[in-house]
């Protein structure tokens, strides 16, 4: 049997992470709202409070976190002055494509982080990963929903730069 060289070895590995990196998330568009579903496969940088693990998320998950999302943003935004930040979130909503990661906590609640955007010029690379963008204003946001409580929490409007 021959033997493989380390680097060789190495750089195999290295490779097949990348792959595994760069496949596209799996699109879904529903009747107001259009995003990538992440698996656990990718890197987020993003933790919840008292997270457990990433999950893999179902398209039903996806249904009730806009369900939510759709009814209950307005109550979590109420004396935000969201003009201040671009254009007003709630009464945007549909025009932001949205990326969505799975967790869990230690109490079993099942919590997809959405992470929102506006800007057309990057929806391509959204399918590849998570967007990390500074600044910005309401043209990016993200917000937990925790579809098990069905609560909206740690709302984050990017700022103005």
């Amino acid at each position: 049997m021959k033997k493989v060289p380390l680097p060789f070895v190495i750089l195999l590995c290295f490779s097949l992470s990348l792959a595994a990196q760069h496949h596209k998330a799996q699109f879904y568009k529903g009747k107001e709202f259009r995003g990538y579903i992440f698996d656990t496969t990718y890197h987020t940088s993003y933790r919840i409070e008292g997270q457990k693990s990433r999950i893999d998320l179902s398209i039903k998950d996806i249904e009730d976190a806009e369900k939510l999302l759709k009814r209950n943003l307005g109550v979590v935004t109420v004396g935000l002055p969201l003009e201040r930040f671009g254009h007003n979130i709630v009464t945007s909503l549909a025009q932001y494509y949205r990326q969505y990661f799975g967790y869990t906590n230690w109490n079993g609640d099942t919590i997809i982080w959405i992470n929102l955007s506006c800007n057309e010029d990057l929806e391509e690379k959204a399918a590849l990963g998570e967007l990390e963008v500074m600044d910005g204003g309401s043209c990016y946001w993200n917000i937990e929903v925790n579809i098990t409580t069905q609560r909206l929490s740690n709302l984050s409007i990017h700022g103005l730069g």
